[in-house]
This record gives C-alpha cells, structure tokens and sequence, in this order.
C-alpha cells in the first residue's frame, strides 16, 4: 500500500490521499490564484461579520419578531408587496434578474 511506504497506517487513506492532492494542486497555482485559494480558505475556517453567527443586535430583532409572532399573524408576502406596488410576478421577475453591479462588472 502506497500509505505504508511513507509510514502512514490508517484505515481509510482518502483523506490523506485528499490532502496530498491538495498540496499538490497548490503547488501549481502562480502567486494571484494562491492569494485567491488561501483567502478562500481563511473564509471558510473562520467566519467573519457575514458569517452564520448572529450579533447582539440580530439576536435582539430575531426574539422581538418571535415575541410578535406570539400575538399577531403572520403577514402574507403578497400583501407586503402590494404595498410596494408589486405582485409575486414583479418579485418572481426581480429574482431572475442581475442586479446592476453585476451587470457592469460582467461587462466591464
């Protein structure tokens, strides 16, 4: 076996084997793709302000919602937008749509 010979013994060698092919990936990249990868990667290990963790002030509105949901009903999407002037079609049409800076960095 491949992993005997280096002196590793596992039962499962995938994820060694999954490391080994991502150091040697790694090793290919130029200097802006690694900058791209480890940037990545520090995203995906440590969340920052636009992780899943709530703040104080998120965990405050979530419980005032919850409390107000206890002695009120729910308010149907639709009748919220109606009071924008829109239908769900108007909604349905905006979710298919690029927002406007992704328009102009596509095209720029």
């Amino acid at each position: 076996m491949l992993w005997a010979r280096f002196g590793l013994y596992v039962a499962d060698p995938t994820p060694i084997h999954s490391a080994v092919r991502s150091i040697y990936a790694v090793n290919q990249l130029g200097f802006g793709q690694l900058a791209a990868v480890v940037h990545l990667l520090e995203t995906m290990v440590s969340p920052g302000e636009d992780g899943d963790a709530l703040s104080n002030a998120e965990r405050k509105a979530v419980a005032k919602a919850d409390e107000w949901l206890k002695h009120n009903q729910p308010i149907p999407h639709e009748e919220v937008l109606a009071e924008f002037g829109l239908t769900m079609a108007d909604w349905e049409k905006m979710g298919q749509e690029p927002l406007p800076e992704e328009t102009s960095r596509r095209n720029g």
